[in-house]
C-alpha cells in the first residue's frame, strides 16, 4: 500500500449519457437500482470505491467528471478530494468538496499536442502568472499543472519535461507570494539566476538551467534584424519573453550574428540557445559558434556545434572564462532555405 495519505480512483474520460445510454447493461443496471439518470451509476461507483479507499485508512481523489454534461440524481462523498478540470475551483469547494484546482487551459501542459500559444494545451505562463486568480479560500487545498504526455512516446523524457519547467515555477510562484496583474519576465529573470538543483554538471541536456546571469542591463545587436515583415529586434533575444525572438533580415543571408553587451565583465561558462516558440522553423540555428570579446569588437572563438531540429533550448558549456561581450554567431540553419536566423532568448551561464 502506498505511503500516500491519498488514493486517486480516476473516474474521468467515462463516455458520455448518450453512450451510457446506448449500453443495455449499463441502462438495465440503471432501472435495477431505480436511478433517475443512467450518470447514477458512475456516481455510485465513485462512492462504493470510496468506502473501500477508507476502510484502508486513505483519503479518495477523483478527476470531476460525473457531472459533466450529464445530470446526476446523487453526489459524491463530501469527504472525497476533487481535482477540478473544468473551471477554477471556487464553485466546487463551495459545494462542500475539498477541491483541487488543474484547470483546462491556464493549468494545462500537453507538448504533443500545442507548444505554441493559442494552442490546445499549451501553458501560457505569461497570462496564467498575470491573470489567472489561484484563489485562497476554505476548502481549496491547491493547485497543480497538469502534464499530459499524449502523442510524446517518440520523444525523450527531458523533451517533455521542458514544457513544464515554466509552468510549475509560475504556479508556485503565485500560490507562494506574487499576486495577480503582475509581469512574469521579471519573475523569469530571478528564476534563471536560482537554476536547477545542486550539483548539476552543465551537460547541455533539453531545457538544462544550471543558472544564469540576470539579463537585467544587458544590450543586443545584430548583424541585421527583420524590422518590415515581423518585430524581430535582437533586443527581443534579451526581454525574458520566451515568445518573442530576434530575426535576421529576409533579404540577408547567412551567416548571422547575436552580440549581448553584459554592461561589465562578467564569469560566465556557457550560453543557452532557445529557438523560436511561435511554430515556425525559419533561422532554426542549426550549426554555430560561441563568440566571446572583452571590448565588442575583438572577437575569440569559445565552442562550435550543430542544435538538433527542436524547438526546446540548450545550454552549451564553455571553459569558464571572463568576458562583457557574448555572442551566437548561426552559420546555418534547419529551414529549407538556409539563409535566415532567429533566437528566442539568449541566456548567459554564469561560472560557479
Amino acid at each position: 500500500m502506498t505511503k500516500s495519505p491519498y488514493i486517486h480512483i480516476g473516474t474521468d474520460e467515462v463516455p458520455l449519457e448518450a453512450a451510457q445510454k446506448a449500453c443495455p447493461e449499463l441502462v438495465a443496471y440503471q432501472q435495477a437500482k431505480g436511478y433517475p439518470y443512467v450518470g447514477d451509476a458512475l456516481v455510485e461507483f465513485i462512492n462504493d470505491l470510496d468506502r473501500t479507499v477508507r476502510d484502508h485508512g486513505k483519503t479518495t481523489q477523483v478527476w470531476q467528471w460525473w457531472d459533466y454534461q450529464q445530470p446526476t440524481s446523487i453526489t459524491p462523498d463530501r469527504r472525497i478530494v476533487v481535482n477540478e478540470w473544468l473551471s477554477s475551483p471556487e464553485g466546487r469547494a463551495a459545494k462542500g468538496y475539498r477541491t483541487i484546482g488543474i484547470q483546462d487551459g491556464p493549468l494545462y501542459v500537453s507538448p504533443g499536442f500545442g507548444a505554441t500559444p493559442g494552442s490546445y494545451g499549451f501553458f501560457d505562463i505569461r497570462t496564467t502568472y498575470r491573470d489567472y486568480a489561484f484563489t485562497q479560500r476554505d476548502g481549496i487545498l491547491g493547485y497543480r499543472v497538469a502534464r499530459w504526455s499524449d502523442h510524446t512516446q517518440t520523444f525523450p523524457l527531458s523533451w517533455v519535461d521542458y514544457f513544464a519547467r515554466r509552468p510549475l515555477a509560475v504556479v508556485a510562484e503565485r500560490t507562494w507570494a506574487t499576486p495577480a496583474g503582475s509581469d512574469v519576465r521579471p519573475f523569469l529573470d530571478r528564476y534563471d539566476q536560482v537554476g536547477d538543483a545542486l550539483p548539476l554538471p552543465v551537460t547541455g541536456d533539453i531545457g538544462e538551467n544550471p543558472g544564469m546571469l540576470s539579463q537585467d542591463g544587458w544590450t543586443a545587436t545584430a548583424t541585421s534584424q527583420e524590422t518590415t515583415g515581423e518585430a524581430g529586434q535582437a533586443s527581443r533575444a534579451v526581454d525574458n519573453d520566451p515568445y518573442t525572438h530576434w530575426h535576421s533580415d529576409y533579404g540577408a543571408g547567412l551567416p548571422q550574428q547575436l552580440s549581448i553587451d553584459l554592461g561589465r565583465e562578467q564569469h560566465l561558462s556557457g550560453i543557452r540557445y532557445m529557438p523560436r516558440q511561435d511554430g515556425g522553423t525559419n533561422g532554426r540555428v542549426k550549426a554555430y559558434e560561441v563568440l566571446v570579446s572583452d571590448d565588442g569588437a575583438t572577437w575569440r572563438k569559445v565552442a562550435t556545434g550543430t542544435f538538433p531540429n527542436d524547438r526546446t533550448e540548450y545550454v552549451v558549456p564553455v571553459a569558464p572564462v571572463t568576458a562583457r561581450h557574448v555572442a551566437l554567431r548561426a552559420l546555418s540553419e534547419h529551414g529549407d532555405q538556409n539563409r535566415f536566423a532567429a533566437v528566442a532568448e539568449l541566456d548567459v551561464v554564469r561560472a560557479r
